[in-house]
Order: structure tokens, then C-alpha cells, then sequence
């Protein structure tokens, strides 16, 4: 699934909810609506102060700018461009870093432009862009922390106060500025007996404090923290065949830590519990993408397409699996017993075969084994797979009768003397 569609999902699951209950965050103290409004104030005219003049660089790209006659002169004698895109080629062939300044510049420039100019107007664009850039990015951060605040309101509402602690941090992570969010912060922190968290959330809300940004380490340690919380919480939903609420959370945990096989695979398991094989599959899909050598993901597809009635591609996974891990005697004996159904007794017996060599001590194995044989008719190699079993477990009454059948007790017993 991609994460757009998973994002999709998961906003419209909370909006609801979310509206529902918004009205409720605006009901804030006098004082703090004082402070807040004073902030804003100063905020403004901090903005207004620090506002930038116009460039004087927009001339080269406003024509209703008049240009000097001494920059007419120069156009006759300079070099002349027609796109910033040649600029950027001509001015980074001289400083080196052609690559970097070339795909930032996006603005056309005016035709005829002079090496002054046209250099001028390839820096220009490249400031351009970067400022598109962050502001793009900065649009996205804050609706990433609007659905971390979103889903912090709904855990909220059901008084799960540790997991709408989470959803808090991760709204400041996206966007440590949101004084709702901090607001929350207050009450959730009182709740999670955290006093001292409660009090500096509460002066972040006055304006007596401002929050730090996390940096790189701490932001992935968060991440980490958060895709764990919601997987197990997800856990605890699928345990009681919740399964909607388990992909629900699985999903978030993937919003945190996209490239988590484990989530992934246990989120196809749960499609596969509510019968949505399709998507079962895909996901199945990414968690093997994610992590190629996880064997015990193929044994889970296997069982699931078996499931559905598509034993071929149930034989190709449970190959796959043992592909990748040959050394585990349980995937060799479930491929037996899948190549059994299907009436396939030589290979289901050469996996039986394999599966004692790893696991010798298994007595069940070699009588079942010694079954395999006997209905290929392998007496002699029957018997011998039913005496080992008996060996290991001289209860194993299958292969007391199957042995019987095939080496009478008189011999048995003549053989013993």
C-alpha cells in the first residue's frame, strides 16, 4: 500500500472525530487568549521588521522596470542568454558546482540578457527556488503535525493518555510552534502524573518559553518510539480480532517507520484474517521488498494462498522460504505436508527426509516419515523410519502399527532373540 493511500485511510478515519470535538479547543482561559494575542502582536511586527526590501534583482525580470542607459550599453557588448537555465550553465561552468545550482533554477528570463545580468537573475532563481522549496516543505510539515494533532484529540476522547502523548511529540516534531498542541500537552502531561512536563508545556502556551527543535538523532529515536506504540497497540487489537483497528494502527506505525518489515507483514496478516487476500498479498509484497531474507514471511503467504485454494503459489512460496533459510526444519516439514496435499509423496517424503536431518530427535517426524514411505511402497525404509521413531519414543503407537504391518510380531520378536 503507499503511504498516500495509507495517509488517505487514515485521515478520514479520525476527521469525524476530530471535527467533532475542535470547537471544544478553542474554550481557552482569558489569560491565555491575552497572551496568546499579545504574542501575535509582537510576532506580526517582528515579521513586518524583518520583512526583506524588494530586490533590486527584479528588474532583470520586470519589464516595467526602466533600465539605465549604461545597462542598454552593456547589452550591446555582453554575452546574452535566453533562459536562466543557460545562465546557470555558463556562470557554474566557472565556480564548479554546475549540478546543485542547475536544478534549483526554474524562472525564464527575458530574452538578450548580459553575462552581468544573467548571473545576477541565476542567483535570484536559485534563492527562488530554495524559498519555494521550504515553504513547500514547511506546508507539509504542518498538515503532518495537524494529523498527529488530530489523532492525539481522538486517543484523548478515549482517555488513552500514552498514546496521545505520542501523537503530541510527534505534532511538535513536525511543528514545535502549535500552541493547541502544547495547550493538550498540559492536560495530557497532569494525567501522566509528569508535573514538571505539565508546567513547561504551560509556559510554551503563555509565551514564557519557546520550544527546541529535535534534532536528527532525537527526531528517529521518536519515530522509533512511536511505530513501536502503535504496532503493539495494534497487536493487542488483532489478539482480539479487531481487525480494522489493528491495520488502523499498523498503518500508523508505518507512517513512522515506512520500511518496517515486521510491521508490514503483520498488517498482510490481518487483511488475510478479514478475507481481503488482495491486499494481503501486496503488502505481503512490500514486507518482502523491505526485507528479502525473511523466510517466515513466505511460510505466512504460503499458508494464506493455500488458504485461498492457489496451491501453486503456495508451493512457491513455501520454496521461497526454504530457499532462504534451509537450515529450519519446520519450513522443509511444512512444505512436505503442502506437497503431500497435493498427492506429490516424493517430494513430500524428500522434505521429511531433510526435516530429520535437522531435527533427528523428533520422533514424530520419523514416523511420519516411515508413513510417506510405506504408501510409496519403501517397506524396507518405512521400517526403518518407524524402528527410529520407536527408538526416540516407544509410545509412538502409529508407527508401532505401521511397523506391525509391515514386519510381523513373530519376526520382530525372532529378530529381538
Amino acid at each position: 500500500m503507499l503511504m498516500s493511500e495509507r495517509k488517505t485511510a487514515m485521515k478520514t478515519t479520525f476527521r469525524n472525530t476530530f471535527v467533532a470535538s475542535f470547537a471544544s479547543s478553542r474554550a481557552v482561559s482569558a489569560a491565555v487568549s491575552l497572551s496568546l494575542a499579545a504574542a501575535s502582536l509582537t510576532l506580526a511586527g517582528a515579521a513586518s521588521a524583518a520583512e526583506p526590501e524588494a530586490s533590486p534583482l527584479k528588474a532583470v525580470f520586470d519589464t516595467s522596470v526602466p533600465v539605465s542607459s549604461d545597462s542598454k550599453s552593456d547589452t550591446k557588448s555582453g554575452t546574452k542568454f535566453t533562459s536562466v537555465k543557460k545562465a546557470v550553465d555558463y556562470v557554474t561552468s566557472k565556480t564548479g558546482d554546475k549540478g546543485e545550482v542547475k536544478s534549483e533554477a526554474s524562472v525564464a528570463l527575458p530574452p538578450a540578457q548580459t553575462e552581468e545580468q544573467a548571473i545576477a537573475a541565476a542567483a535570484y532563481a536559485a534563492r527562488e527556488a530554495k524559498r519555494q522549496a521550504a515553504t513547500m516543505q514547511a506546508e507539509a510539515l504542518h498538515n503532518e503535525a495537524i494529523d498527529h494533532y488530530e489523532l492525539a484529540r481522538v486517543y484523548l476522547g478515549q482517555w488513552n493518555a500514552e498514546m496521545a502523548e505520542v501523537e503530541l511529540q510527534a505534532a511538535i516534531m513536525c511543528e514545535p510552534g502549535i500552541k493547541a498542541v502544547h495547550r493538550d500537552y498540559v492536560f495530557v502531561a497532569l494525567m501522566r502524573a509528569n508535573v514538571m512536563k505539565a508546567i513547561a508545556e504551560a509556559m510554551m502556551v503563555v509565551g514564557l518559553g519557546e520550544p527546541i527543535p529535535l534534532d536528527d538523532a532525537q527526531k528517529e529515536k521518536l519515530k522509533e518510539s512511536a511505530c513501536k506504540a502503535h504496532y503493539v497497540k495494534g497487536i493487542a487489537a488483532a489478539r482480539e480480532t479487531k481487525w480494522k483497528d489493528a491495520i488502523t494502527e499498523f498503518q500508523w506505525a508505518l507512517s513512522y517507520q515506512p520500511n518496517n518489515a515486521r510491521v508490514s507483514r503483520s498488517m498482510a496478516f490481518a487483511y488475510a484474517s478479514m478475507g481481503d487476500f488482495n491486499k494481503a498479498e501486496k503488502e505481503y509484497a512490500a514486507s518482502f521488498a523491505m526485507d528479502p531474507s525473511d523466510a517466515f514471511a513466505h511460510a505466512d503467504l504460503a499458508f494464506l494462498m493455500e488458504k485461498a485454494g492457489n496451491t501453486t503459489k503456495a508451493m512457491e512460496q513455501l520454496e521461497e522460504a526454504v530457499k532462504l533459510q534451509p537450515n529450519v526444519a519446520a519450513l522443509h516439514v511444512d512444505l512436505a505436508w503442502l506437497a503431500e496435499s497435493k498427492g506429490d509423496l516424493n517430494r513430500a517424503s524428500a522434505e521429511f527426509e531433510e526435516a530429520v536431518k535437522l531435527s533427528p530427535k523428533h520422533a514424530a517426524l520419523w514416523t511420519h516419515l516411515g508413513k510417506l514411505f510405506a504408501r510409496q511402497g519403501l517397506s524396507d525404509r518405512a521400517i526403518d523410519a518407524y524402528k527410529a521413531a520407536l527408538d526416540l519414543d516407544p509410545e509412538q503407537q502409529d508407527a508401532e502399527q505401521g511397523l506391525n504391518l509391515l514386519e510381523p510380531p513373530a519376526k520382530v520378536n525372532a529378530n529381538k532373540a
